[in-house]
């Protein structure tokens, strides 16, 4: 995984944990146009939002997936490719979404502000949608903000410049790739004679069984016997 490779996914070590990044891609994709996933807490019947509490908090969320295809008018409308959402998904952090101003929240579609929920003096904020006093993102530094904005950064640049191959390198490279099966296939070939000839080399040529040769064979050990009995 991105985070991993980077070295940014370690929260005991200051980093944000995967769960935080889980939750920065749903909220990415919620915000898409249009969206790829819906707010699941903003699907419901009435004004009042139904509660589901877990300790304390109210957890509710639209469960109903067959019904969920009818709630959710945009399903299967954006078309946007896996490379496109995860290089938007890279731009969405490092360009558009300030960090300063808002929260990360699954909860809603509106823009949660870090005036509303106190959260002012962090560098991120992700909110736990199961313990809304949960910042995700209360034990990263400044340094490491910066550390792992760098990493996306890095990320856009690379996934976002276009890789264009040399001319004839795609030929050369089948060329190169054909010579090497040829190499492998004449090492092969030279591992089986080199069997054969250990095999014949340990084969008895009196009873022409492999493991053993001549004088060790079973069959002169019976005749030289009989021999020295007679």
């Amino acid at each position: 995984l991105f985070y991993q490779r980077c070295d940014i996914g370690d929260a005991s070590r200051g980093s944000l944990s995967s769960y935080a990044y889980i939750l920065m891609v749903l909220y990415f994709l919620q915000q898409r146009n249009p969206p790829v996933i819906p707010v699941l807490q903003e699907i419901y019947d009435g004004q009042v939002i139904p509660r589901r509490m877990v300790d304390g908090w109210n957890a509710f969320f639209f469960d109903n997936i067959e019904e969920l295809r009818i709630r959710f008018p945009y399903l299967g409308k954006n078309m946007e490719s896996m490379g496109e959402l995860w290089l938007g998904f890279l731009r969405f952090y490092t360009e558009e979404f300030d960090f300063k101003e808002y929260v990360i929240s699954i909860r809603q579609k509106k823009l949660l502000t870090t005036f509303e929920k106190q959260w002012t003096s962090k560098c991120i904020a992700i909110e736990d949608p199961f313990d809304l006093n949960h910042n995700l993102g209360a034990g990263v530094s400044r340094k490491m903000t910066n550390f792992i904005m760098k990493a996306f950064i890095n990320g856009r640049k690379l996934f976002g410049t276009p890789f264009y191959p040399l001319p004839g390198l795609e030929a050369f490279l089948y060329s190169v790739l054909r010579i090497k099966k040829k190499e492998n296939e004449k090492d092969d070939d030279k591992d089986i004679k080199e069997e054969e000839r250990e095999l014949r080399e340990k084969r008895c040529f009196t009873c022409g069984d492999v493991g053993h040769v001549r004088r060790d064979c079973p069959e002169n050990n019976t005749a030289r016997q009989k021999n020295s009995i007679l």
